[in-house]
């Protein structure tokens, strides 16, 4: 294996609870050529003063401090713009690496190598990641005693096996593969980056949208590692922090901190003006509003304000969408028209269910032969609630993964399941019969 030097990039943002965790297991990691860049991005905790103490202990650490926050965006290019190392890795400063983490990327690099007859591979994609949350007063003494002690799931499930390259045709059918695991999980080429001259938007808070688009575009695929079993592998990204803070507490927070994952999915409204920037930048792929757009609007905390942010874009890429049926599916089309043609009331109430309903149907194709998709099935995505006077709930309806119950006066009456083209309805529970939908095939 070439002793490839490893830059690992952390913008770092309030986080001095956390900090000296994940700088003590990128420091221990087994592979020694790296370089930790590290950008206090306005900080006004001890950050600093925790950099500055490890710093002096390991010459590996290089710091560089802006005077104020300037979001997650520009950190990540300032970091990129003081590294030297011949590939990049991102790392978020509340989350842990396992010890073998680059060494494993790296060896993961030279497969994909061999598999590409010695091309050059610009991107690789890390499966092996988690969720944990630490439980309070545990002790926890090591990375094994997160994984057996804590709370933990596997990040993402989406994939089938491993040990291949994914290209962007596959892609650009399932965006779940391209949205599932963020910057966090990947290992850039530093030169490929650089004679690009792909960056990240500064001042925005989302980060793979659109650079690791504009990333795959250009390159057309990337290699998907092999699953591991050893935890020393892996990537560990905490949930009990502030990326899972309840919706109502961060509408709260005025930090404007680039890492809460809930405020740029559910506050905010960045993400239709980052999708336009794909769109006029990679001509023939195929944009991924509709699960964007379908995953984060119902529990959005101003619906209306992103429903016309996507009004906007819509207006741009209408012509696109509807006319190129290679690239774009039957649903972009009608949710693009829906949003376009219906006003914010008519959508809410009628266009947005139905959709949902198609777009379950789509997604369960999507999902792996695995029990995630039982489980997925059985929780409720959302509901839409109807009352009288504004106090008596007469209606509802609640959507599944694959299907939707409609309750009367909180009795549950009415049950459709099933997923594609075929639709069991159920009648207090009863199956009544099977009815074959027009739903069209993606």
């Amino acid at each position: 294996m070439k002793n490839y030097k490893i830059s690992i990039l952390l913008s770092i943002y309030q986080v001095d609870k956390y900090l000296k965790e994940c700088l003590d297991s990128i420091l221990k990691q087994t592979y020694k050529n790296i370089e930790v860049v590290c950008v206090d991005n306005g900080s006004k905790d001890n950050c600093h003063i925790i950099l500055e103490e490890y710093k002096a202990k390991d010459n590996r650490i290089k710091i560089i401090t802006l005077k104020e926050n300037k979001k997650l965006c520009t950190g990540r290019n300032v970091g990129l713009d003081n590294s030297t190392g011949d590939y990049i890795l991102f790392v978020d400063p509340d989350d842990i690496l396992g010890p073998n983490y680059v060494e494993f990327m790296l060896n993961e690099l030279n497969i994909a190598i061999g598999k590409n007859k010695s091309k050059p591979v610009y991107l690789v994609l890390n499966q092996n990641a988690y969720n944990f949350s630490l439980k309070p007063n545990v002790q926890y003494n090591n990375l094994e005693e997160i994984i057996t002690k804590s709370n933990i799931s596997l990040y993402s499930n989406i994939f089938e096996g491993g040990g291949y390259f994914l290209d962007i045709d596959d892609i650009a059918k399932n965006p779940n593969y391209e949205l599932c695991i963020p910057m966090w999980g990947r290992l850039y080429e530093s030169a490929f980056l650089k004679e690009s001259n792909i960056r990240f938007i500064d001042g925005e808070m989302v980060d793979n949208i659109p650079f690791t688009h504009l990333v795959l575009y250009k390159i057309k695929k990337e290699w998907l590692t092999n699953k591991s079993k050893d935890v020393n592998n892996y990537y560990l990204r905490r949930t009990d922090d502030i990326n899972v803070k309840d919706i109502e507490d961060i509408s709260k927070d005025p930090s404007g901190n680039g890492e809460t994952t809930s405020k740029v999915l559910f506050l905010e409204t960045e993400i239709p003006y980052l999708l336009e920037i794909i769109y006029k930048e990679c001509p023939g792929f195929r944009v991924p509003f509709t699960h964007l757009f379908l995953a984060t609007y119902p529990r959005h905390r101003n619906k209306m304000k992103l429903l016309e942010a996507y009004r906007i874009f819509f207006k741009t890429i209408e012509d696109t969408v509807i006319n190129d049926t290679k690239v774009y599916s039957r649903l972009d089309v009608d949710l693009l028209q829906s949003v376009l043609s219906s006003n914010y009331t008519e959508f809410d109430k009628l266009a947005y269910p139905s959709l949902f309903s198609e777009y379950q149907n789509y997604q369960v194709k999507l999902l792996p032969n695995s029990s995630s998709v039982n489980s997925a099935k059985k929780r409720v995505i959302f509901s839409n609630k109807y009352r009288l006077f504004n106090f008596l709930q007469i209606f509802k309806v609640s959507y599944f993964q694959d299907g939707k119950i409609f309750y009367f006066f909180g009795l549950p009456l009415i049950k459709i399941m099933g997923a594609g083209r075929k639709r069991t309805y159920y009648l207090f529970g009863i199956p009544v019969f099977l009815f074959k939908s027009s739903i069209p095939k993606f």
